[in-house]
C-alpha cells in the first residue's frame, strides 16, 4: 500500500486551521451587527406584541362594563316613568357605586336623578342629548369645568328604548384617576407610557407612570405633537389618521426633548379610540447592548476554547490511532487476537512458510440453548473458557481468533497429521464438559473441522470454507468431535445441501406424512396410545429415513418448524378421534431439544392445542433421555408447565443417555418408554438384572413403562412377566397412517 508523505497530513491541517481561523475572526466582528439588526427586529416585533396585548386589556375592560351597563338597563321598570326615582331603584339596589362615582338618569326634558345627588341639573347634557338623537350608547371625556364634582371623569350613556323611542339615558360616570389603573404597564421596568387618543388626535387618558411629567408627551393633542418632533411631520400625521382611519396599527421611532422614543398604537374597537404606548429607547437599547456585550465575550471565548481544543486534538490524536488499532486487533470478549489481526497473522506465517500448517474450525453444537436458557452472561463466560483452553494448548507461531458468537478459528503447526488430530481430540475432550460454581453441569459438544494447507495456498476464506464443510458432517455428533477435509466430503456437502433445500420445500408443500404406531396393553392387548412419527416421501415416491432427514432439520434450523408441522396435525387427528366416537386414547408427540428449550414451549403447546380444539388430556409430549440432561433445570421447568397444563410427560428412549436414574429423579415423568436396547438384552445375565431393577424403581415412582421395538413373541411374554403396562413393536404393528390406525382400532374392540 503507497505511503502518505510525512507532509501532507500536517499541511491539509494547517491549510483547514487558517480557514477555521479566518471564519471564526469573520464571525466575531460580524456577529455583533448582525445581532444588533435582529434584536432591533425583534424589539419592534415585542413592542408590538405588548401594545397590542395592552389595547385588547383595556377594550375587553370598556366591553365587559358596556354588558353589565346593558343588563342593568334590561332590569329598568319603564313603567316607573317619568318617576326616575323608582326606576332607578328597578336598576341599582345594593347602594354600592364600585368603581363608578355616581349613576344616573336623564329624561327628554332634561330631567336627570343620580344615585347621590338626587334630583340635579346636569352640566354636560349635550352628551345625553346625543344619546337620544343617537338611540345608541356613547363614552365621552367630562372636563374638570364640566363635572359636578370638578374633577376630570368618564360617562358612559346607555339609552332605555320603549316602543322604539329613547324613553330616558342611564349614564354612570367614573373618575380618570380608577380608568388610569387600567394604562399602568409594569413592561421595561415600568418606563412604559400609555395614553388613549381619539380618532382627531385628541387626548382622552393618559396612564398613572408618566415617569417623565416635565419632559414627556404630554400634549391635549397627541399626534400633532408626534407629528412636530418626526423630519416629515405633516406626512407622519397624514399616515397616522389614514391608519386610525383604517382600523390600522403602527409603530413611530421619533426624538422628543433630545430622548429617542418607540410610539406604537392599536386600535381599542371602541369609539374610535386608539392606545399609544411610548417606550423609551434606552430602556430597550440597554438591555440590547448587554446582550450584544455578553455575545460578544461569549464568540471571543469560544474562538480561545476552539484554539485551546484544536491543540487538545492534535495533541491526542496519536492516542486515538493507539487505541483504536488496540480495538481493531483484540477481541473484546476474549481479549485475544480478532478476527482481522488473525488474518494478518496466517497470511505473513503462511508467507514464510516455515512449518507444516493446519487450519481448525470450530464450534459449538446448539450453543444457542446455552444463551436462551443460562442466559448471555453464562454464554459469554463459556466463550471465554473456550479461548483459554485454546490458549494452553497453543505453541508458539499458532495463532487462535474468535471468527463469530462461539465459532473459532485456529492456525496450528503440524509434522504428524496423526498426531495432530491425537492433540485434536485430547482438546475435545477438555471441552465436553464446562463447569460453573453458579449453574449445574453442562456437556459441551465441539465440532472441530480440518484442512490440512497445501503449499503455496494463501487464500484464508477457502481454507475456512473448506475447514467448514468437515465440520459440518460431524455436527451433532456425539461420538466425533474431529473431522478432515477431503474431495469425497465436498462431494457429500453438495448432496446434503441438495437434500436440505428439498426438505425445506416438502414442509412448507405439506409432503410431510404423520404416520402412528400403535401402543397395546400388555395383558388385554388393547390398543391404549400411539406414537406419532414422521414420514417424507420424495418427489420421486421414494422414502427417505427419519434418521437421516430429521438430523438434516436440526442443521437446517427447521427443526422447530417440523416438530410444529407434527404437532398440530396430531390436535387435528385427536379432534377427528373424538368426533368418530371412537374410545379415547393417548397421542403423543416427540420434540426436539431445541424447542423444549424454549422458555415459551409449554404456552406455545397449550394454544396451538386450544386452537385446534384438541383435547389436552389425551395428548403426551415426548422428550429424548438426552435431550433433558443437556438443559436438566431449565427443562424440568418446561415440563412442570406442561403438566400444569394437563399434558402427560413421556421419556424417550431411557437406558440410551448419560444419567438415566438421575433423569427419573428430577423430571416429573409420568411415562417411561424402555429403548429397544434393553428389550434386546433380555437374555443377557447383567441385561436382565439392570432391566428388572428399572422396572422396579418405574413401578415405585408410580410411572407407566412402554416398552419399544418389541418384535419377537419371546420379548413380549418376558414383558408381560414382569408386568410392564404396554408394548409396542412391529410384533403387534407397523406405523400406520391414521385412517388405517381408525381401522385396526375398530377391529381391535371388536374382536372375539
Amino acid at each position: 500500500m503507497e505511503m502518505r508523505r510525512k507532509g501532507d497530513i500536517p499541511a491539509a491541517r494547517i491549510v483547514v486551521f487558517i480557514f477555521i481561523c479566518v471564519l471564526a475572526a469573520g464571525i466575531v466582528g460580524f456577529f455583533p451587527f448582525f445581532l444588533t439588526k435582529t434584536i432591533d427586529n425583534e424589539t419592534h416585533s415585542y413592542l408590538s406584541e405588548i401594545s397590542e396585548k395592552n389595547a385588547n386589556l383595556i377594550g375587553h375592560e370598556i366591553s365587559s362594563q358596556m354588558t353589565l351597563i346593558e343588563k342593568m338597563v334590561e332590569s329598568a321598570d319603564v313603567d316607573e316613568l317619568p318617576d326616575l326615582e323608582a326606576t332607578m331603584k328597578s336598576i341599582y339596589h345594593d347602594g354600592s357605586t364600585g368603581t363608578y362615582t355616581r349613576y344616573g338618569l336623564s329624561l327628554p326634558d332634561g330631567t336627570t336623578y343620580t344615585s347621590d345627588k338626587g334630583y340635579i341639573d346636569l352640566p354636560y347634557s349635550k352628551y345625553v342629548d346625543m344619546t337620544f338623537e343617537s338611540k345608541t350608547h356613547n363614552i365621552c371625556k367630562v372636563s374638570a369645568d364640566e363635572s359636578i364634582d370638578g374633577a376630570e371623569m368618564f360617562a358612559i350613556h346607555y339609552p332605555i328604548i320603549k316602543d322604539d323611542e329613547v324613553v330616558a339615558v342611564f349614564f354612570l360616570s367614573v373618575n380618570s384617576e380608577a380608568l388610569k389603573e387600567h394604562l399602568s404597564s409594569s413592561s421595561f421596568s415600568g418606563q412604559e407610557f400609555m395614553a388613549i387618543v381619539d380618532h382627531e388626535g385628541e387626548t382622552m387618558l393618559y396612564g398613572k407612570n408618566n415617569m417623565f411629567s416635565e419632559t414627556s408627551i404630554n400634549a391635549d393633542n397627541y399626534i400633532d405633537e408626534i407629528a412636530q418632533n418626526l423630519e416629515d411631520g405633516e406626512k407622519a400625521k397624514e399616515n397616522i389618521k389614514s391608519d386610525i382611519a383604517l382600523g390600522n396599527s403602527g409603530i413611530l421611532d421619533i426624538t422628543y426633548n433630545e430622548e429617542g422614543y418607540y410610539i406604537y398604537y392599536s386600535p381599542l374597537n371602541f369609539n374610535n379610540w386608539y392606545l399609544f404606548s411610548c417606550i423609551p429607547k434606552d430602556a430597550v437599547t440597554s438591555t440590547r447592548n448587554t446582550i450584544i456585550a455578553y455575545v460578544t465575550l461569549a464568540c471571543v471565548f469560544i474562538v480561545i476554547a476552539f484554539f485551546m481544543f484544536a491543540l487538545y486534538v492534535m495533541l491526542a490524536e496519536r492516542e486515538k490511532r493507539r487505541q483504536f488499532n488496540k480495538i481493531l486487533h483484540k477481541d473484546s470478549l476474549t481479549g485475544g487476537l480478532s478476527y482481522a489481526k488473525f488474518c494478518v497473522e496466517v497470511k505473513n506465517d503462511l508467507f514464510r512458510r516455515r512449518a507444516h500448517y493446519a487450519f481448525i474450525v470450530m464450534d459449538i453444537d446448539n450453543f444457542k440453548h446455552i444463551n436462551n436458557v443460562y442466559g448471555y452472561e453464562f454464554g459469554n463466560k463459556t466463550i471465554r473458557y473456550l479461548h483459554t483452553l485454546w490458549l494452553d494448548m497453543l505453541e508458539e507461531g499458532e495463532y487462535v481468533a474468535r471468527n463469530s458468537a462461539e465459532k473459532y478459528v485456529v492456525l496450528l503447526k503440524y509434522d504428524d497429521k496423526d498426531a495432530l488430530i491425537a492433540r485434536l481430540e485430547a482438546f475435545a475432550q477438555r471441552c465436553t464438559k464446562f463447569y460453573d460454581n453458579n449453574m449445574s453441569d453442562y456437556m459441551l459438544t465441539p465440532s472441530l473441522g480440518v484442512y490440512f494447507i497445501p503449499k503455496g495456498e494463501k487464500n484464508i476464506q477457502n481454507m475456512q470454507t473448506r475447514a467448514a464443510m468437515a465440520r459440518a458432517t460431524i455436527k451433532g455428533s456425539y461420538s466425533e468431535h474431529v473431522a478432515v477435509y477431503n474431495e469425497k466430503i465436498q462431494k457429500e456437502q453438495s448432496e446434503k445441501k441438495s437434500l436440505e433445500d428439498e426438505l425445506e420445500r416438502a414442509l412448507e408443500n405439506g409432503r410431510l406424512r404423520v404416520y402412528f404406531q400403535p401402543q397395546f396393553d400388555t395383558f388385554t392387548k388393547e390398543i391404549r396410545g400411539a406414537e406419532a412419527l414422521v414420514r417424507w416421501i420424495r418427489a420421486d415416491g421414494s422414502y427417505a429415513s427419519p434418521n437421516e432427514f430429521i438430523s438434516l432439520a436440526e442443521e437446517r434450523g427447521i427443526i422447530r418448524e417440523l416438530d410444529k408441522y407434527v404437532y398440530r396435525h396430531v390436535c387435528e387427528y385427536q379432534v377427528d378421534w373424538e368426533k368418530s366416537g371412537l374410545e379415547p386414547i393417548d397421542f403423543s408427540v416427540n420434540f426436539s431439544q431445541n424447542s423444549i428449550s424454549d422458555v415459551d414451549f409449554a404456552s406455545q403447546c397449550k394454544n396451538w392445542a386450544i386452537s385446534k380444539n384438541a383435547n389436552i388430556d389425551h395428548l403426551q409430549i415426548e422428550v429424548t433421555e438426552t435431550a433433558l440432561f443437556k438443559g436438566r433445570e431449565s427443562i424440568a421447568d418446561v415440563l412442570e408447565n406442561l403438566r400444569y397444563y394437563g399434558f402427560k410427560i413421556l421419556m424417550d428412549d431411557f437406558g440410551t443417555g448419560y444419567s438415566s436414574l438421575m433423569s427419573l429423579k428430577d423430571m416429573p415423568i409420568d411415562f417411561l418408554k424402555l429403548d429397544k436396547t434393553f428389550i434386546d438384552e433380555y437374555d443377557t445375565s447383567r441385561g436382565r438384572i439392570i432391566f428388572e431393577c428399572v422396572i422396579d424403581i418405574a413401578k415405585k415412582l408410580n410411572i407407566t413403562l412402554i416398552a419399544e421395538g418389541v418384535e419377537k413373541e419371546e420379548q413380549y411374554e418376558y414383558l408381560k412377566r414382569f408386568e410392564v403396562d404396554m408394548v409396542q413393536g412391529f410384533l403387534f404393528s407397523k406405523p400406520l397412517p391414521y385412517e388405517d390406525l381408525k381401522k385396526l382400532f375398530k377391529n381391535n374392540r371388536h374382536k372375539d
